[in-house]
């Protein structure tokens, strides 16, 4: 199954055609509960977010094409910019600054008040998401999908 606007994977083993579909389609389910989640922790982006953001996903491009990969595409409205100190509390501290959900496909990062340490923290979570996933429909034959692989 190649990677479209319904799954953040490029390629999703085991299962039938059908089982994939189904599965496909409970991630897109979840992944909107999971962004409702954050909304009231969320930011706006400013234009100045916007340029940063815009310049951090070029140069992790290019790094990513330096090192003979591919880089994925990634729509930047999927990028969430949240208040300090918000990520340990939506991830029970599991995550500090940011992180990248493969399954519901976005990333969140807190918007700290140095543009440096954000476009840090964002470089290092679009390097997860720009670079090869493909998932795994569950053994069992459930419509349930994993992460299969990920990396470059």
């Amino acid at each position: 199954m190649p990677n479209n606007a319904r799954s953040p994977f490029e390629r999703i083993v085991g299962g039938s055609d059908n089982e994939k579909r189904k599965a496909v389609e409970q991630l897109r389910e979840w992944r909107s509960e999971q962004v409702m989640l954050q909304r009231p922790f969320e930011v706006a982006k400013t234009e100045k977010d916007k340029r940063i953001i815009e310049l951090i996903e070029e140069l992790v491009d290019k790094t990513i094409r330096t090192y003979g990969g591919n880089p994925a595409p990634f729509q930047g409205e999927r990028i969430f910019m949240v208040r300090p100190a918000s990520i340990k509390k939506l991830t029970d501290s599991k995550f500090e600054r940011g992180f990248y959900s493969p399954l519901a496909h976005y990333v969140m990062v807190e918007r700290p008040s140095s543009d440096v340490q954000f476009a840090l923290d964002l470089a290092h979570e679009l390097l997860h998401v720009k670079s090869f996933q493909s998932g795994r429909v569950s053994k069992k034959g459930q419509a349930d999908v994993r992460v299969y692989r990920s990396g470059t």
